[in-house]
């Protein structure tokens, strides 16, 4: 017998308690039945508060999912319009060699004044912001479909796993004029 059934036998129950009440000559019974059937209502509602609990802990852990995979898309914006500089040599002998390779710039300040190491080759691509600001919403956007779908999924595992694998496959793909 399912969930459903059995949900749908206890209320013919106690519809049919409501309809029908025992007898007077049996009032001991009545309060009883009654108690079973309050029993009953609470163990079918204690099974709905578990359900709905592994509901929304599947629900959370699509929606954290979603986020990692985010996080990651961005990550990999980041690199696709080079907003990163190289990291930091770690010791005095890689500033050195790195130097004397020239994979540095010397960035100014508005009085024109040197003010702070960037650790980037000058021949190494330019970050492009805008075109990265253009991504980001348009990952955004991606994002936030993601997540409206899988509000509306009604929390079926194979339709969240789907929607989850759909988001994984984004890329970015620029508006053309």
């Amino acid at each position: 017998m399912s969930y459903s059934d059995f949900e749908r036998r206890v209320e013919v129950m106690e519809i049919s308690l409501d309809i029908f009440p025992f007898p007077s000559t049996s009032q001991k019974r009545r309060p009883r039945q009654m108690l079973e059937a309050a029993s009953t209502r609470a163990l079918i509602d204690s099974q709905k508060k578990e359900d709905t609990m592994s509901n929304n802990f599947q629900y959370r852990h699509f929606l954290d999912r979603i986020a990692d995979v985010a996080f990651n898309l961005k990550r990999n914006l980041r690199e696709q319009f080079h907003m990163d500089d190289d990291a930091e040599p770690i010791n005095y002998v890689e500033a050195v060699e790195r130097i004397q390779a020239g994979k540095f710039t010397i960035v100014k300040n508005s009085a024109g004044e040197p003010s702070y190491v960037k650790w980037r080759a000058p021949d190494a691509p330019q970050a492009d912001r805008p075109g990265y600001e253009k991504a980001k919403e348009a990952l955004i956007i991606a994002r936030r479909a993601a997540d409206d779908a899988l509000v509306a999924t009604a929390n079926l595992p194979a339709e969240m796993l789907a929607i989850l694998n759909k988001f994984q496959a984004w890329t970015y793909a620029p508006a053309t004029a």
